[in-house]
C-alpha cells in the first residue's frame, strides 16, 4: 500500500471511489450522489489540482482517500480540516486509513500546521473511534448539522493538536 496526492491524471479513479462513499455512506458527506453526479468535469479537476487530497493505493486500485485542507486566514493559518474521508470495506480494518492518516498528519507538521480538526456524524461509532484511537478529541456537537430524507444528524466537531507532547 501506498499513500500519494491524486491528480488530475487520477480523476476516474476519485470519481469511481467518490460516488461509491457518498452512496455506501450518505449521512457521512454533506454532498449527495446527485450532486456529484452532475459536478462540472472542470471542477473536480480544479480540486484535484490544488494537491490536497491523498489516495492510499494497492498497486492500481484505489482503496482509499482523504484530504486535508488547511486554512487560508492569518489567524486561523495553524488549522486544517480532514475531509472526503472513505475507505472501501475491502480495505476497513486493514491500515488504509490508518497510512492516510499518518501521511495527512506527517504534511500537516511540515507545513507548520498546529492542530487538524474535523466533523464526523455522531452516529459514526466507527469512525469516531477511529479518530479517537489516533489522538482526537470530541470538543463539540453540532446537533442538526444535516439533513437527509427529513432525519436530522447530529454532528461532533473533533481536534487533535499537533504542536504539543500529546499530539
Amino acid at each position: 500500500m501506498s499513500v500519494r496526492p491524486l491528480t488530475v491524471e487520477d480523476y476516474d479513479a476519485w470519481r469511481t471511489i467518490r460516488l461509491e462513499a457518498l452512496r455506501d455512506a450518505p449521512d457521512a458527506f454533506l454532498t449527495t450522489a446527485a450532486e456529484e453526479e452532475a459536478r462540472p468535469t472542470e471542477d473536480t479537476h480544479a480540486f484535484l489540482a490544488k494537491g490536497i487530497l491523498y489516495g492510499a493505493w494497492d498497486g492500481s486500485d484505489l482503496s482509499g482517500v482523504m484530504a486535508m485542507m488547511p486554512e487560508t486566514h492569518d489567524a486561523t493559518r495553524h488549522r486544517a480540516w480532514i475531509v472526503a474521508v472513505y475507505v472501501r470495506p475491502d480495505w476497513r480494518g486493514r491500515s488504509a486509513a490508518d497510512q492516510l492518516l499518518m501521511h495527512v498528519i506527517a504534511l500537516a507538521r511540515a507545513q507548520g500546521i498546529a492542530q487538524l480538526e474535523l466533523h464526523v456524524s455522531e452516529g459514526n461509532a466507527r469512525a469516531i473511534g477511529f479518530y479517537q484511537r489516533h489522538g482526537f478529541e470530541i470538543c463539540g456537537r453540532l446537533p442538526r448539522a444535516m439533513r437527509r430524507d427529513g432525519r436530522d444528524i447530529h454532528e461532533l466537531h473533533m481536534w487533535r493538536p499537533l504542536d504539543t507532547d500529546e499530539g
